[in-house]
């Protein structure tokens, strides 16, 4: 909230309102500027006159409950409402302005109720808009005990809270609030038994049922099969839906929502919407007349939420001609997770863990292992009993309806990936070339056995995405539980727990049998070390004798063998040498009319030899004149200076000329050592 001197007030008041709105709550502007005119355009005067009517009765009902700063609420019980209140915390900008303009007025707050169901089970809250999200889940924890890292909270008015640490002010929350608790541990056999009882069960059951909105996009011509859970809202499901058509949400048509539905924050079992199966169409709205800047400027210069941010990114994005942005974004989707034929499983794991990270966020995802599936079972399961970890195996397939949803709403959800990182050694892999589904089939049946490799091998596109457990036991890696992308967030949180408690039952009773064991490996190690020490003992000297003449005979017959070796080598060079030497012309003398070579010859002791050669004879010819002189091809190269070429490789053809090969009029050439 920003504060103004009186002078800027004067020049700017439509930021005056905007910042009035926001503080107050109001939405009614001939309200606001009614109050801004008694107020004379004083920002801090008009907070201070509209929060003195925001008053509330309340009552103690004994000493130690006022302590604790819990009340009863004009007849309501007190165990069915709570007032949290706390010293104000007003906002960096406005302390600072305060401090500043010592005007002496208190900073504001407001006063937000909250109806809270849970089971059959109400609560009412009654907290100032400076608490955080984590305040309300204590006090719901204390209320129904349920511990705070599990609840999820739903019915937010606009969207849903991004962290424990968020601040209710900036949720711009109205003053009443109706919200709906669940935990992924929820068991609906448990809503249906609690629930007769309660004040709303039928709703609770609906709130935890799976409901399958067909979806018909008409403008594209296609038709979607998503899975919600009832406590989702109807705007969080058009987000959904703009992930998958890129279509934002303000520009959907719908035909097929109750009437229930055009309040976005209505969950989908509020709405009234059909169970199981309800169908919905949804078609891009014609592009209208585009909007002046100016316009827009305003028009974001306001209070904004998501929605204003998203439609005011679609007008800039209108700029674009619609086909080349429909291009642009195809082919942004179609960038694979893993490339076709991917060389290695460790470069295909890299490239799926940074294509994922664009993809689906780059704050809170998964932690893939990045190598072999060889090298990911032998660190999470082929370990000590205690070191041990269960293996999850994501399959990814980019053609699944369900991928961008299980991917951005359950796998990259905190708590999953938090779950994950702790209990599971994740790896992954992409189904959407067969060349990549082949090679884990292949791997599958050498690490699962071909049951596993075959029940892989029957999932359809629709199937996916999967993510599968894998456990060992007894000394055998199984297959102990799939989980397929059509389930929600609690229920993949919930499968994951239960296998988590499975696998510690195992690794108890493994890490039991392996301390047995290696007791009594030690016991085993303990004989065989005194036993072998007294053998040592014993043969210590023999044996040292008996390597110390094998190697005083070896040593003769190497080097006996290698003057032998080198006598017959020598003879053999000597042989080649004189044969060559008869092969070569004699030398050119300087009267002879054809074409003559000029070759110096450098050698490896710092002579030069000097010799001419017809320019068409061979170079085969010059390279036996340097092998007559003893400098034989397999230890020495003929390397030309400029540009340098080794002529004894098998590149050179050595029936060409020396004019061919440029080693005319003159030439100089070196002989290297090869050693």
């Amino acid at each position: 909230m920003r504060i103004y001197p009186q002078q800027t007030m004067e020049v700017d008041r439509n930021q005056v309102l905007a910042d009035f709105q926001e503080c107050s709550g109001i939405d009614d502007v001939e309200h606001c500027i009614a109050v801004l005119e008694q107020s004379d355009w004083d920002l801090m005067h008009a907070i201070n006159s509209v929060m003195g009517e925001q008053t509330y009765d309340v009552t103690e009902e004994n000493n130690s409950s006022a302590a604790e700063g819990a009340f009863v609420v004009e007849g309501k019980a007190l165990s069915s409402v709570r007032v949290v209140e706390r010293p104000p915390t007003p906002p960096p900008s406005y302390a600072q302005t305060t401090s500043s303009t010592s005007t002496g007025r208190p900073p504001t707050t407001r006063m937000l109720n909250f109806t809270v169901e849970y089971r059959d089970k109400t609560t009412n809250l009654v907290l100032t808009d400076s608490e955080t999200i984590g305040t309300v889940k204590k006090l719901l924890s204390e209320e129904f005990g349920v511990a705070p890292h599990k609840q999820v909270l739903r019915g937010w008015k606009d969207r849903n809270p991004t962290s424990d640490m968020e601040v209710l002010r900036i949720l711009n929350l109205p003053k009443d609030n109706q919200l709906f608790l669940l935990a992924p541990d929820i068991d609906l056999s448990d809503i249906q038994k609690s629930g007769t009882n309660g004040e709303s069960p039928e709703l609770l059951e609906r709130l935890t049922q799976i409901y399958t909105l067909r979806i018909k996009y008409k403008t594209a011509s296609k038709q979607y099969d998503l899975n919600f859970v009832g406590s989702k809202t109807v705007k969080e499901v058009k987000t959904d839906v703009f992930s998958l058509t890129s279509v934002p949400s303000r520009h959907q048509v719908w035909t097929g929502w109750p009437d229930k539905a055009k309040d976005e924050s209505m969950t989908i079992a509020g709405a009234g919407v059909q169970h199981p199966i309800h169908c919905l169409e949804m078609e891009r709205e014609a592009p209208a007349e585009k909007p002046r800047a100016k316009a827009v400027a305003m028009e974001i210069d306001g209070e904004s939420d998501e929605d204003e941010f998203e439609d005011a990114q679609d007008i800039f994005e209108d700029n674009v001609d619609d086909n080349d942005s429909d291009l642009h974004v195809s082919s942004k989707r179609q960038q694979p997770l893993i490339e076709d034929n991917v060389k290695s499983e460790t470069l295909g794991l890299e490239q799926f863990s940074h294509v994922f990270a664009e993809r689906y966020g780059q704050i809170c995802t998964p932690v893939f292992y990045i190598g072999s599936l060889d090298d990911a079972i032998r660190e999470a399961l082929q370990c000590k009993a205690t070191e041990r970890k269960l293996l999850a195996i994501y399959l990814h397939h980019d053609n699944s309806v369900f991928s961008n949803v299980f991917c951005s709403q359950v796998l990259c959800d905190e708590r999953i990936v938090n779950y994950l990182t702790e209990n599971f050694l994740t790896w992954a892999w992409d189904l959407t070339y067969e060349s990549n589904k082949a090679r884990l089939l292949t791997l599958c049946t050498r690490h699962f056995g071909s049951v596993a490799a075959g029940e892989v091998r029957t999932f359809s596109t629709d199937d996916l995405p999967l993510l599968l457990i894998i456990t060992r036991n007894r000394s055998t890696n199984e297959l102990l539980l799939t989980l397929k992308g059509k389930l929600n967030l609690d229920e993949v949180m919930t499968s994951l727990v239960n296998s988590v408690d499975v696998f510690q039952e195992h690794q108890a009773a493994d890490i039991s049998d392996e301390r047995e064991r290696n007791a009594r490996l030690a016991v085993k190690e303990e004989q065989d070390a005194a036993y072998q020490e007294s053998l040592a003992k014993d043969r210590a000297k023999a044996e040292e004798k008996r390597v110390l003449q094998e190697q005083q005979l070896v040593e003769v017959m190497k080097e006996q063998e290698t003057l032998r070796q080198a006598e017959e080598d020598e003879r053999e060079k000597e042989a080649i040498s004189k044969s060559l030497a008869d092969l070569v012309p004699s030398e050119p003398n300087t009267s002879c009319k054809e074409p003559i070579s000029n070759i110096r010859i450098r050698t490896p002791e710092g002579d030069t030899v000097v010799r001419r050669f017809i320019a068409s004879s061979a170079l085969q010819v010059l390279l036996n004149f340097v092998v007559s002189k003893g400098y034989h091809l397999e230890d020495y190269k003929v390397l030309t200076t400029f540009p340098r070429r080794d002529l004894t490789s098998d590149d050179i053809d050595t029936s060409k000329s020396l004019k061919d090969l440029n080693l005319f009029p003159q030439e100089t050439v070196i002989l290297e050592s090869r050693k």
